[in-house]
């Protein structure tokens, strides 16, 4: 699907003007959305179809350029979707892992106190 739009130097129609698929992908996702939206209606309109339509009578005539936008479109909003929830889902690991990390240390801290001077004393020697 890329290599077909980069080799027809395809660019896509946008509030910001005309974008390569290289500036596509710096659009925020709500940016996407929105001109996902619109290039789906642009395709219903213009009566070359879309994606909702039924073919049952076979003469659905589709603009590939069109489709192919449309298509490029919606694969950068979902790549980019499912990376900013990755980044999310790892940003909320890392804080419970954080978590996780400052109570076992108390724990061990607690362990620790328990020991009697006796065994204190036998660490501490074999520590040097």
């Amino acid at each position: 699907m890329y290599k077909k739009a980069t080799r027809l130097k395809l660019r896509f129609q946008t509030q910001r003007g005309l974008l390569s698929i290289e500036d596509l992908w710096g659009l925020k996702l709500e940016t996407l959305e929105s001109e996902l939206r619109a290039q789906f209606k642009r395709m219903k309109d213009s009566g070359t179809g879309g994606a909702e339509e039924l073919d049952f009578l076979g003469d659905k005539t589709v603009d590939p350029d069109e489709e192919l936008r449309f298509e490029i479109l919606k694969d950068i909003y979902k790549t980019k979707k499912a990376e900013i929830l990755e980044a999310k889902k790892a940003a909320e690991n890392k804080l419970e892992k954080q978590k996780l990390l400052e109570i076992l240390k108390k724990k061990q801290d607690e362990s620790l106190e328990k020991l009697s001077e006796e065994e204190l004393r036998k660490r501490i020697e074999a520590l040097g």
